[in-house]
């Protein structure tokens, strides 16, 4: 997960064991704390 704002940004990078439900409720939920432009979801196989 990647997090940017103009006071900052952060690279988090989760166990292969960590699950993350990314349903409407949860997505619509950080677009309103985050902003659309700052999210930026990658998806990376291990």
């Amino acid at each position: 997960m990647q997090y940017n704002l103009d006071s900052g940004s952060a690279n988090i990078e989760l166990d292969k064991d960590f699950r993350i439900l990314l349903n409407d409720d949860n997505m619509d939920k950080l677009v309103e704390n985050c902003g659309k432009e700052n999210i930026d979801f990658q998806y990376r196989a291990r």
